[in-house]
C-alpha cells in the first residue's frame, strides 16, 4: 500500500517525545536478515544492563542510523531504554536522543509488512512540510513471546522539525 492509496492522516500523530537514554549494540544487516541479525543482540543489551544493576524501563527498539535507506545493507542500533548510570561495557554502548516532535504511527502485524509504515510516515511528513530530524526507530510494544506475529504492535517513529 502506498501513501497515495491510503489516507493515514488520522493514524499519524506528532507528539513531543521525551529525551531518551538507551543502551545499544551497533549492527550492520540487510532486509530479510534483520531478525537473524537481532537474534541474541537485544538479550545481550538487557544482560549488560542487569550486570550494572539496571532494569530497562521500556520496550526494546531499533534505531536506523542512515537517512538514505538501502534495504540491501544498513546500520542500526539494537536498543533498550535505560535509567541510571550505565557505563559502556564490551559492545554495549550508551547513547542519548534529544526531546522533540516526532511523526508516529502504530503498525499492527508482522515485521515483514512494516516497511510500508515507514514509507507512509516518511511521505506523510513531507506532505505536512516536516523535515526528518534524527534516526528513525521502531519500538516493539508487543513482540515475540507475547503474541502471534499478526498481533505484534510496533511504534514507527521519525523525529521531525
Amino acid at each position: 500500500m502506498s501513501f497515495q492509496e491510503v489516507d493515514i492522516s488520522d493514524e499519524v500523530n506528532i507528539p513531543q517525545k521525551p529525551a531518551l537514554t538507551y543502551l545499544y549494540i551497533h549492527i550492520r544487516t540487510g532486509m530479510g536478515h534483520v531478525t537473524e541479525g537481532l537474534a541474541g543482540v537485544i538479550e545481550t543489551v538487557y544482560a549488560a544492563a542487569a550486570e550494572q544493576g539496571l532494569e530497562p524501563p521500556g520496550p526494546s527498539f531499533c534505531a536506523y542510523l542512515e537517512r538514505e535507506f538501502d534495504p540491501r545493507h544498513f546500520v542500526l542500533n539494537a536498543s533498550a531504554s535505560a535509567e541510571g548510570n550505565f557505563v559502556s561495557a564490551g559492545e554495549v554502548r550508551v547513547a542519548h536522543t534529544p526531546a522533540g516532535p516526532a511523526a508516529v504511527i502504530l503498525h499492527i502485524g508482522p515485521y515483514d509488512s512494516m516497511s510500508s509504515a515507514f514509507i507512509d510516515v516518511d511521505e506523510w511528513t513531507k506532505v505536512q512540510g516536516r523535515v526528518p530530524n534524527g534516526s528513525a526507530r521502531e519500538v516493539y510494544l508487543v513482540s515475540w513471546g507475547q503474541a502471534e506475529p499478526s498481533d505484534f504492535r510496533t511504534e514507527v517513529i521519525i523525529p521531525v522539525k
